[in-house]
C-alpha cells in the first residue's frame, strides 16, 4: 500500500561533500523533522576495479582508496546530521553515481529523493550528463532537486 504521508519513512540523499550536496542536505533534514523520518546520506565512489587498476593495485588498496573517497565525502555531511538530531545512516555505492543512486532507490521502500543541482544549463547538462536529471527522469518514486544558490 502506498502511503507517501506516513511518518518515519526513509529520505535518500545523495552526497558529494559538495555546497549543493550541502544545501540538498539541509533541506532534506527539514523534511526529515517534518514527517519524522530517517535520512540516508549515500555517496557513490567510482568503480576502479579495471584491468589496468588490477594490474597496479591489489583488492585491499582498491578498497581502501574507496573508503578514505566515502569518508572525506561524508564527513560535512556527518557532522550536519550529527548537529541536526535527525536519526541516520549513511551507505556507500561503486559505481556510476547516477545508476546507483537509482539502485538504490529501488532497494528499499524511500519516502522520495532529495539532491543539488550543479546549475547546468540544459544544453551543458545534455553533454556534461548531469546526474540530478538523470535521476529525475528515470525515478519510481519522488525526486526533489535543490537548485544552487545565486551568486
Amino acid at each position: 500500500m502506498d502511503r507517501p504521508f506516513a511518518p518515519n519513512q526513509q529520505i535518500l540523499v545523495p552526497v558529494d561533500g559538495s555546497e549543493n550536496a550541502a544545501a540538498a542536505l539541509r533541506f532534506a533534514i527539514s523534511l526529515a523533522r517534518a514527517f519524522r523520518d530517517t535520512i540516508v546520506a549515500l555517496h557513490v565512489v567510482p568503480d576502479l576495479e579495471t584491468p589496468g587498476t588490477k594490474r597496479f593495485f591489489d583488492k585491499k588498496a582498491i578498497e581502501a582508496f574507496q573508503q578514505k573517497q566515502f569518508d572525506d565525502a561524508i564527513a560535512p555531511s556527518l557532522q550536519t546530521l550529527q548537529m541536526s538530531g535527525v536519526p541516520f545512516s549513511t551507505k556507500m555505492r561503486i559505481g556510476s553515481p547516477r545508476e546507483q543512486i537509482l539502485e538504490e532507490a529501488a532497494a528499499r521502500p524511500y519516502r522520495c529523493i532529495v539532491m543539488g543541482s550543479r546549475g547546468y544549463s540544459p544544453f551543458v547538462a545534455s553533454v556534461l550528463g548531469s546526474v540530478s536529471q538523470g535521476v529525475l527522469h528515470r525515478s519510481k518514486i519522488p525526486v526533489v532537486v535543490v537548485p544552487p544558490k545565486e551568486t
